[in-house]
């Protein structure tokens, strides 16, 4: 019944399908196929994916699944150089935060390069595509793919915040969000180490995961149309609030797993948390 409803979803392009392989290992680190369409009831799977090769100093990597959503936590060292093959089927926006790794790799069919930089985010909609990453340094990033579906459930199709990136979605035509990729902030990184350490279970878990899915798309929105609005953050700031900012950064570099609260850190660095927010 199984692959019955498999062979139904490719046939009718129901479905999104994300594969990673790393040319030297025999087994992929990503190979996951679900329904685009994001159901509630559907069972959310969490896997450990564990792999081995003498010239890997270091892997990890937490993935989550259900229909119309695939996360991945992951963490790679080689002690050579190595090519990753990315490849995404279906319509899916693709939610990126790098916190380590800087690479350019080669998209299929399409002149753009997919650039990775550490401690950037961005945001993507995709009908699909194949690039080729060079990797000869650690690697560490937090992806999420969500099906064009789920998408629209966390957010308005009518909201003009995303009027341009919402006419690719229909245009079916491959882009990002901004051109100039996001900084990652210490509240997205709260965010994703909520998620990552929640321990709720069943609707609870589906409950609160769609909230933290949607509270850092509000971040990456409001970071990129900040980015087109230099002048807010530079008002905000004052004085030694540019040194206070940077150690709170220090901080969050030195245990990014488990970062202090927005509130605990705002405290340590003696800065409130809206600047701590905006800076």
């Amino acid at each position: 019944a199984l692959l019955k409803i498999g062979l139904f979803l490719y046939k009718n392009g129901l479905f999104m399908q994300v594969v990673s392989k790393i040319d030297i290992l025999d087994q992929p680190v990503c190979n996951k196929t679900v329904s685009d369409n994001y159901n509630v009831n559907s069972v959310l799977h969490e896997v450990e994916v564990s792999l081995e090769h003498a010239a890997l100093k270091e892997f990890r990597s937490r993935q989550l699944i259900t229909d119309g959503l695939i996360i991945l936590d992951t963490y790679m060292s080689f002690s050579e150089a190595v090519i990753d093959s990315y490849e995404i089927n279906g319509d899916c926006i693709v939610m990126d935060f790098v916190y380590e790794g800087n690479t350019i790799g080669d998209i299929e069919d399409s002149d753009c390069p997919m650039k990775i930089a550490p401690g950037t985010h961005s945001l993507m909609y995709t009908p699909g595509f194949k690039a080729k990453l060079p990797v000869d340094q650690p690697v560490n990033y937090y992806t999420i793919i969500l099906s064009t579906d789920l998408y629209f459930k966390l957010i308005s199709h009518d909201l003009c915040l995303h009027t341009e990136f919402e006419h690719k979605i229909r245009s079916k035509e491959s882009g990002y969000f901004s051109e100039q990729h996001g900084t990652i902030s210490p509240q997205m990184k709260w965010v994703i180490n909520d998620i990552r350490n929640c321990k709720r279970e069943g609707g609870l878990k589906r409950l609160f995961l769609e909230a933290k899915l949607k509270e850092l798309l509000v971040l990456q929105l409001e970071d990129f149309k900040t980015k087109n609005e230099p002048e807010l953050t530079e008002s905000v700031l004052r004085g030694d609030d540019y040194e206070k900012l940077e150690e709170a950064k220090r901080i969050i570099e030195q245990d990014y797993v488990n970062p202090p609260s927005l509130g605990e850190l705002a405290r340590i660095v003696s800065l409130n948390e809206f600047k701590l927010k905006k800076g």
